[in-house]
């Protein structure tokens, strides 16, 4: 049970993009899709999963392999190649040796058989999931370092002007004392 709000609480902010031809297959798993993610993409074939990623911030992809127009194979090579981060599952119902070594090429992260198990499906979702969780969360941290470092930096710089301000002003009130006291008694340099 604690999984399940693990990854519920951490996939909100996630958005997914599924791509299943099946009308079917794709109507039930974007309706349990639904319980964890808040924003979910759906698309019927890989050329309509391409178009939703391009106009999408997409954190994750989960999708059937075998598709018409275009199937998960070519589509996620054609992602993966356009240098955007995200993670990506694929569900099939078929496990043969080329799509596995094709999956592993392509650094597939989770692979899913048909039939699906609730099992099966919420372990590998609680495993990308963290894995997108922890990297959205350094991320945050990078920027909020980056930020108070430019704060810090901006800081020392203003504390470095006003010590060169003040470190003149006091040379400069030096000066001047020393040619009144040179004045007021008559000393030469």
């Amino acid at each position: 049970m604690d999984k399940l709000k693990e990854i519920i609480q951490y996939a909100e902010d996630i958005t997914l993009l599924y791509v299943e031809d099946d009308e079917d297959a794709r109507h039930e798993l974007s309706g349990l899709l639904g319980i964890f993610f808040k924003k979910i993409i759906v698309a019927k074939n890989g050329k309509e999963g391409m178009e939703c990623f391009k106009n999408s911030d997409i954190d994750l992809v989960i999708s059937d392999i075998t598709m018409p127009v275009m199937n998960g194979l070519e589509m996620m090579h054609h992602l993966k190649s356009q240098g955007k981060e995200f993670k990506a599952i694929f569900i099939t119902a078929s496990s043969g040796k080329d799509i596995l070594l094709d999956s592993i090429e392509l650094n597939i992260d989770g692979y899913i058989l048909k039939p699906i198990s609730q099992v099966q499906l919420i372990t590998v979702l609680s495993k990308i999931i963290n894995i997108i969780h922890s990297e959205k969360v350094k991320q945050n941290f990078d920027a909020q370092l980056q930020i108070e470092l430019k704060k810090q930096k901006a800081t020392i710089e203003k504390q470095s002007n006003t010590l060169d301000f003040l470190q003149n002003s006091f040379y400069g009130h030096l000066k001047s004392t020393i040619k009144i006291y040179q004045s007021t008694y008559q000393i030469k340099s």
